[in-house]
This record gives C-alpha cells, structure tokens and sequence, in this order.
C-alpha cells in the first residue's frame, strides 16, 4: 500500500493583508469653532442715563476641513503551493498472501486443506470411483442406487457393475440386486431384478477386492417388465427380515455396456456421470459420493 506526505502551505494573504492596512491615513481633525464675544457692560452715572448697548457677539469660526482617508495597501499574492512529497514504496501485493495463511500453498489446499489435515489426513477408499452408502436402520428398508435415461431398447444389453463392499453382513440379511426399470404403458413403473448377491466374504472375497457383478436385461423375467422400453438400471441394497446390521457401504468402480441400447460406460474419473440415488423410492438418506 502506497503512502502520500502532504506538505502543508500556509497562505500569506493574511499577514500581508494585515500590514498594508495600517498604512491607510486617518481623517484630518475639524477646526475648533471661534468663541462667542461677552456682552458690553452698562454704563454708569449719576443720573439715570441711558443703558449701555449690548456688545455684539463674535462670529464662530469656521469649522475644519476634513482630512482625505488613507489609500488602502494593495493585498499580497498568495504563497505558491508546496510539491507533494513522493509516496511511500509500498509491501507486498496482498495476492502475495496466497501463498501464506490462505494461499494454496499454506493452510489451504497444500496446508489444511487437501494436502493437509483435509482429504488427504484421510485417504479415500478408491479414486474415480464412487461409494454409495446405505444407512439402512431396520429390516425391509431398501436404498436404491441409478442411471436414468430416456426410454431405451436394452433388450440386448448386458450391464456389469464392477463393486467393492467395506462391510460384510455374515448373517446373510443384506442383499444385493442389480435391477433395471421400465414403463411398459408409459406411466406406470416396472422393476426387473437380476440375480441377488450377498453382502458378505463368500460373494466379494474380503473388503479389498472388486467383483463383477452382471444384469442382463434381457434375461430378466419379472412380470410385467418390457426390456424394449427401459428407463433406469442400477444397485438396490435391501434388509432382510431379520437384518441388525452392519450398515452396507458400497464402491462402484464402473458400470460397462454390452449390445445395441446406446448406453455409454461410466468409469467415474471426474464425476458421478449421472450415477445417483433415486429420490422417489427408498430411504432418502442414502448417499453417492464421488472419490
């Protein structure tokens, strides 16, 4: 930030004003008038002779002509105003600060952020991928897990859902079912069901490894279902009658396409890609979330 010094100025048309004032003359003084004359005394006799006339009285004097005024001193010219003093040579930009407390390189992304004590402290479980978790909370709740489209013929369309399960559920109470939804009239919705997989060691492997996990709609014989008008396919992940837990958590690496339908693969390298939670069936408290 730069800084100005401002040299004051002071104006000498005060003090200059001041002095050339006293040089204007005063008035002259009037003349004094001229005194009245007495009265002559009366005249004395033995008689009674006549009175004396009264004196005459003097003229006044005429009075004094008045002195001219002084001629006024001529004002002076005002002082010439100082240079402005150079600014100050200013610190650093505050742009420079980005690399500091707030910058990227600080307590931001390589600081507390990202690179800090942010995702990184804690290391996703997979990359280019996403985790759908399901809080499910009793047994019959289900969470349900899409790709929505416009109407498609997927008669000839297999789909494989490459999965990873953080949480095995060893009672067999939580399963797993890839599905795809049509509109057979047009309004109402239909679900077709491929081949349920359990939630546990014997179907995944441990919590480390990804599996294969394959819907082909044209093999699904749900009643009611027409793989020629399909509208969505994904994951559900249902509780069983007797489910305790523990909440499933999923990873879906990619979800590939086989035939004519026109679907293209999703492998989720910088988003979901339309991949997300079905806000109109299941519990709403189920999440996708993109690593």
């Amino acid at each position: 930030m730069r800084r100005f010094v401002t040299v004051g100025v002071f104006s000498l048309a005060t003090v200059l004003y001041g002095a050339c004032s006293d040089d204007g003359g005063d008035g002259g003084i009037g003349g004094n008038g001229g005194t009245g004359a007495s009265g002559g005394s009366a005249g004395s006799g033995a008689g009674a002779g006549a009175g004396g006339s009264a004196g005459t009285g003097n003229i006044a004097g005429s009075s004094g002509t008045a002195g001219q005024g002084g001629t006024a001193g001529t004002a002076g010219s005002a002082g010439a105003a100082g240079t402005a003093g150079a600014g100050g040579t200013g610190g650093p930009e505050p742009d420079a600060g980005d690399a500091g407390v707030d910058g990227d390189s600080g307590v931001g992304d390589g600081g507390l952020g990202d690179g800090g004590l942010g995702d990184a402290a804690v290391a996703p479980p997979c990359t280019g991928c996403l985790e759908l978790r399901a809080p499910l909370a009793a047994p019959s709740e289900s969470a349900y897990f899409q790709l929505a489209f416009a109407s498609k013929d997927l008669s000839d369309t297999v789909a494989t859902f490459r999965l990873r399960s953080l949480a095995f559920d060893e009672t067999g109470q939580t399963l797993i079912t890839p599905f795809a939804t049509s509109t057979p009239d047009g309004n109402a919705f239909t679900q077709g069901n491929g081949t349920t997989v359990l939630n546990n060691a014997a179907a995944f492997t441990n919590t480390d490894t990804f599996i294969d996990v394959q819907l082909d709609i044209g093999a699904i014989a749900t009643s009611g279902f027409l793989d020629t008008n399909v509208v969505a396919l994904g994951i559900q992940i249902l509780a069983g009658g007797s489910y305790a837990g523990p909440e499933p958590t999923l990873l879906l690496d990619s979800v590939t396409f086989t035939g004519s339908g026109g679907l293209t693969n999703l492998d989720f390298t910088t988003d979901a890609q339309g991949f997300a939670r079905n806000n109109f069936a299941g519990i709403q408290t189920a999440e996708v979330i993109h690593h």
